[in-house]
């Protein structure tokens, strides 16, 4: 008998495991475990550990593919979807690497960041991480420029990440202390900001 609460302690489990940058399991085996339990119990049995401020928006995700089957199903839905099987057929389609890192809402209210918060669990709330991402080079913390000035409230989104150069680097800086090697830059990226001591 399928045990709602067993499974979803596991999912924690392993949740906890990715964002430390030790997995225990693949991708594909955790988004199909996660998928089932889902399924069979909702996603409100699975206990969201990232915390729990509310994104003014929902932020969707992208749906897993595993098979060309799949990729070519998807690709057709969406086509009809926005009635663009011509234009496709005529004009082909553009694809590219998905980084892979962590899905960030930042918001600013009349040009300043005030909130970055994680896509979580369904993309209904998520975690804090305001104050990591100030700490991020290349995010502003005011957007504000001579002549220009944002009023209200601006939403961006998109993904942290870490690039393979500076992943081998931190690396090679954890084997000469002896530390225990990462297992890849997306979880490292989780796992720096699932943290509570914040560092630059």
């Amino acid at each position: 008998m399928y045990d709602c609460k067993k499974v979803a302690e596991e999912i924690q489990r392993y949740t906890e495991a990715y964002s430390n940058g030790t997995p225990l399991i693949t991708d594909e085996q955790f988004d199909k475990l996660k998928g089932e339990h889902e399924l069979r119990c909702g996603q409100s049995s699975i206990s969201d550990i990232s915390g729990d401020v509310k994104h003014i928006t929902p932020m969707s995700s992208m749906k897993d593919e595993f098979s060309v089957k799949d990729a070519m199903g998807f690709l057709l839905r969406n086509c009809k979807r926005y009635n663009v099987i011509d234009q496709v057929e005529h004009d082909g389609l553009i694809v590219e690497p998905k980084l892979d890192g962590i899905s960030i809402n930042i918001i600013y209210v009349d040009g300043i960041l005030t909130k970055a918060i994680t896509r979580g669990n369904g993309g209904i709330a998520g975690q804090d991480v305001t104050e990591h991402l100030k700490r991020v080079n290349h995010v502003p913390i005011d957007i504000n420029v001579k002549g220009l000035r944002f009023n209200g409230i601006c939403e961006f989104r998109g993904e942290a990440v870490m690039s393979i150069a500076n992943f081998e680097l931190m690396n090679t800086e954890r084997e000469k202390l002896a530390k225990p090697q990462l297992a890849n830059p997306r979880n490292t990226v989780a796992g720096v900001f699932a943290s509570k001591n914040i560092v630059d």
